[in-house]
């Protein structure tokens, strides 16, 4: 005889240390988004990250609820407003770490939007798209205790379309 049953559940939680952020604007193009969001995901998936996509507007995925897919499905190929991503560290808001994936462009007055707010990030970890470390990681960069590039890619560098 048993006296109950048993049930294992995984269940993610949000856990403000993890935030990866990823630039869908139309300089990223969207073969260049085709080849890394998965690799984006699962990424952000290992670390039970809270994942932001930024463009336009700013769009966020808590742990644990997103899948290619769903992300997929929003990605706007549209200006680049890194401004938009004021929620995620407004009102004191703590990220252990943060990851950016970018290319290298958007408006000065984004940065200085960002630099005003009263978040803080402990690290920031940036993975360029191009020569040079992104101008994402210049913007919330401001807000952390310390920014070191994870990659920076070879300015003659180029995606293989369709492979």
């Amino acid at each position: 005889p048993s006296v109950g049953v048993h049930v294992p559940v995984f269940q993610h939680r949000r856990d403000t240390s993890a935030l990866v952020i990823l630039d869908d604007s139309g300089s990223m193009t969207r073969e260049t988004i085709d080849a890394i969001l998965e690799d984006v995901i699962a990424m952000s998936w290992k670390a039970n990250a809270t994942l932001a996509l930024v463009s336009n507007t700013t769009r966020v995925f808590e742990p644990g609820s997103y899948n290619a897919q769903t992300v997929h499905d929003t990605i706007q190929l549209g200006g680049t407003r890194y401004e938009t991503l004021e929620p995620l560290f407004d009102r004191g808001q703590y990220w252990n770490t943060v990851m950016t994936v970018a290319d290298y462009d958007s408006a000065l007055s984004a940065k200085e939007a960002l630099a005003g707010l009263s978040g803080r990030v402990g690290k920031l970890l940036d993975l360029s798209l191009v020569g040079k470390p992104t101008f994402l990681a210049e913007c919330v960069g401001q807000l952390a205790d310390s920014v070191e590039p994870m990659l920076v890619a070879v300015n003659d560098s180029v995606l293989l379309r369709g492979y």
